[in-house]
């Protein structure tokens, strides 16, 4: 009572009620005014409205007919209120019975039907012939109530009536709003929003009892009707409608499911074979209207029958023909949806539920394997399902693969992120590198292409006086690579630490790293040793790219001189030569590797040597630490998105010079030896008056002297006089900070190295020894350290004395 009362608080069921009696109205009153059969009754096509309209708006729906229908029975066939007001209650029940039945019984709550299913046509045709009999049992207990006897032919009308209509109108009626449901239109069902109560569960339904006596109360009033007259009505009546009125109040009330339901199923589209069962299904009902209509004209051309027998046969013939035509409908569609429609409908449910499915859990996976899908067809279908299962199983095999590798290959990334930190924490990556030294600035970088690289860079220490720069470039990447350029790295450092030569140096190191080299590999690498007071460098080179060198700040060009070494690892044995130059102030040194003149663009075109250098010259502005930025800056801009493929590596050296608190002195002139006293007294000036110990400046003295006296007695005889012979160029420095002096003396003369000449055997008597040598070894003797270079065809010496 609850549901109906609630109708008359809320608007929209107002307005429920209104659209109701409108459309009944629409439907009815051509009807009742032409064609008039019985005393209270006529041919209803409108007849399918209440149970529709019931089905899809609850009470208002029933409110609604019932209300029009009484108005109808009072104005316009002027019917008794003994006829009009059973009408009402009568025309309610056959509104509301259904949408108690279709959504009140059940273990599941129903939705609205769209007959897509033989199971819902079935439903449907159910719950209509037991409404269409009950209210032709509640139809006829009232004419008789009123005095009006009713026969057999009269019981069949009414039945056919109701039960007729409902069908052939009320399925394309429902089959018309559901397919207009997927266009916007959302019709309103399941009047109440109350759950039922799990109260009472376990005791007897009383709604089934109340349903076998409603039951019982008609079969027996039309068993009264059909086989004797030695039964009592009235008995029948109350039976009828005791059940009714306490159906109405104590069946399990219908609920709300727009919520639950219905939303998915309204969201829901239709399958090809959906679509063909519900043509079929719309053909069947035309047919059967086509059958009226025939069975209509043929009949009215026939004096035999008036209105009401021609009606009685018409409703006849469309029994036997609804009946035998939705029994063959109904096992045509049984055959559709057991063999087209469910198999398509499954597969469907299973491809959405694995395309739902968290693929990354095994719970949700091995729901999937019990769930895999199942259809025995024997046609295409049943292969589908099978190949989609076989599918399913290798896509969630793979994914357990993937997920597996995906986990391992986490692992090893969380491990190279581990070795590219201790990569990068094996190269010198602080800057600035040496704070307290004033006498040159450095700068490095490197970008690996992998999380690890073969690239490395590296400068040290020697000694107070020594610094090595090493640039090198091992084959291959990854972590074999990053392997060996930590050997590779270790040996060059070990060994440099030893006071050796760059030459010496590679020499040891290639023979330890060509052990137990089975995979191949090799290193291309360059070494230099600077001599930080006076800026003289000697490197080597085993395979590696050209340095370029910026002389005074002015441009960048390739190193000259020196020979390109073979590469390190690939041969034992093998020897490197040295190379000297002299770096002068404000000069910087740029090393890197190939992966910086080797960059690719997306058209195959290589950075290349040339727009390195030209980089480097126009985006020059004296700031070494910017000027690695700029060159991978460029290089990136020229890769544009190209996947860099090898590592970029860059260190750059600036030598200070003057800046750092050096005196300097230059002298220029012709190599004889009337000048040699002058520049004894230059040099005694030059270091007195910077606190020279005396007796280690004639030390220093006495060794110009020597070297002096050489370049004028062999510079510059034989054929090979220069251009310039005679020319000699003399340059003292005093670094303050490491009280240390240095005579740089240079010749254009013939080629001539003092260190190249071993020291003479000094014991034994003057005959015993062999000729020279002396002055040299005297030389050596006097001095901290004496280098030698031939470098742009000039012989450059450099005397270094500490002289505090």
């Amino acid at each position: 009572m609850k549901e109906i009362l609630v109708i008359i608080k809320e608007k929209r069921y107002r307005i429920h009620i209104l659209y109701s009696a409108v459309l009944f109205l629409v439907f009815n009153i051509p009807f009742r005014l032409l064609l008039g059969l019985l005393p209270y009754s006529e041919v209803r096509p409108s007849n399918m409205i209440p149970p529709v309209l019931g089905i899809l708006w609850g009470p208002p729906g029933a409110v609604g007919t019932a209300l029009m229908n009484m108005l109808l029975d009072i104005f316009i066939s002027k019917s008794p209120v003994t006829v009009w007001l059973p009408g009402v209650i009568i025309n309610f029940f056959y509104a509301y019975l259904p949408y108690k039945m279709w959504y009140g019984f059940g273990k599941k709550p129903s939705v609205l039907p769209k007959m897509e299913r033989v199971s819902e046509i079935l439903r449907y045709i159910a719950v209509i012939l037991v409404d269409s009999t009950v209210t032709t049992t509640l139809l006829l207990l009232a004419f008789e109530h009123a005095g009006e006897r009713c026969g057999k032919k009269e019981a069949w009308f009414l039945f056919f009536n109701n039960f007729d209509f409902a069908i052939l109108l009320g399925v394309p009626f429902l089959i018309f709003l559901s397919l207009r449901q997927e266009k916007g239109i959302q019709p309103e069902w399941g009047f109440c929003h109350e759950k039922q109560s799990e109260k009472g569960k376990g005791q007897p339904r009383l709604d089934l009892i109340l349903a076998l006596i409603s039951l019982f109360g008609t079969v027996y009033y039309v068993g009264y009707k059909s086989i004797s007259d030695s039964m009592h009505p009235k008995l029948a009546g109350s039976c009828l409608a005791a059940g009714l009125i306490l159906l109405l109040f104590y069946t399990k009330r219908p609920y709300n499911t727009m919520e639950q339901g219905a939303k998915k199923q309204m969201e829901s589209k239709r399958s090809i074979g959906v679509r063909a069962v519900i043509g079929f299904l719309l053909l069947s009902v035309v047919f059967v209207l086509v059958l009226g209509i025939l069975s209509y004209f043929l009949l009215a051309s026939n004096p035999l029958y008036g209105p009401f027998e021609r009606w009685t046969c018409i409703y006849r013939i469309l029994g036997i023909g609804i009946n035998v035509l939705f029994v063959v409908t109904i096992l045509f569609l049984w055959y559709v949806e057991k063999n087209i429609t469910k198999p398509l409908t499954l597969l469907t449910e299973g491809v959405e539920e694995f395309a739902r499915t968290d693929h990354q859990t095994e719970q949700g996976n091995e729901v999937l394997r019990q769930n895999c899908i199942r259809i025995r067809t024997s046609d295409e279908l049943q292969v589908l399902a099978e190949a989609f299962s076989k599918m399913t199983e290798d896509i969630l095999s793979y994914v357990k693969n993937l997920s597996r590798v995906t986990a391992e290959k986490e692992k090893i990334g969380a491990e190279l992120s581990v070795a590219a930190q201790i990569q990068t924490d094996l190269l010198p990556n602080i800057f600035p590198a040496f704070p307290q030294r004033k006498e040159f600035q450095i700068f490095a970088s490197m970008y690996a292409a992998r999380e690890v690289g073969g690239d490395f860079y590296d400068f040290f220490l020697i000694d107070e006086s020594h610094l090595a720069l090493v640039m090198a470039d091992v084959s291959g990447k990854g972590v074999p690579a990053a392997l060996f350029m930590v050997i590779a790295k270790t040996l060059i450092k070990n060994n440099a630490n030893k006071g050796k030569k760059p030459s010496e140096i590679f020499y040891q190191v290639n023979n330890q790293l060509c052990e137990g080299n089975k995979a191949g590999m090799f290193v291309t690498a360059w070494m230099g040793i600077m001599e930080i007071a006076s800026g003289h460098l000697i490197y080597t080179n085993a395979g590696h790219t050209r340095p370029l060198l910026c002389r005074s700040g002015q441009r960048f060009d390739w190193l000259t001189g020196g020979n390109h070494g073979f590469v390190l690892a690939g041969m034992e044995q093998v020897r490197f030569q040295d190379a000297e130059f002299d770096l002068e102030p404000d000069d910087i040194l740029f090393l890197y590797t190939d992966g910086v003149t080797e960059a690719h663009n997306c058209v195959e075109e290589l950075y290349g040597e040339a727009r390195l250098r030209n980089t480097m010259n126009e985006r020059w502005d004296n700031d070494i630490f910017r000027l690695l930025s700029d060159v991978k800056e460029d290089v990136d801009l020229f890769s544009g998105e190209r996947e860099q493929f090898d590592d970029i590596t860059m260190l750059a050296v600036q030598y200070e010079g003057e800046k750092n608190s050096v005196k300097k002195e230059v002298w220029s002139g012709q190599a004889v030896l009337e000048q040699l006293d002058a520049l004894l007294d230059r040099i005694n000036r030059f270091y007195t008056s910077s606190g020279a110990d005396k007796k280690k400046l004639t030390q220093l003295c006495i060794a110009f002297e020597e070297l002096f006296v050489n370049v004028v007695r062999y510079a510059y005889t034989g054929e090979d006089k220069k251009s310039r012979q005679g020319d000699i160029k003399v340059t003292l420095l005093w670094e303050e900070g490491r009280k240390s002096g240095l005579i740089k003396i240079c010749d254009w003369g013939v080629p001539y190295n003092p260190l190249a000449k071993q020291d003479p055997r000094i014991k034994g008597t003057a005959e015993q020894r062999p000729m020279g040598g002396l002055g040299i070894y005297m030389v050596r003797r006097l001095l901290d350290n004496l280098v030698y270079c031939r470098e742009d065809g000039e012989n450059r010496v450099t005397l270094i004395k500490n002289l505090m």
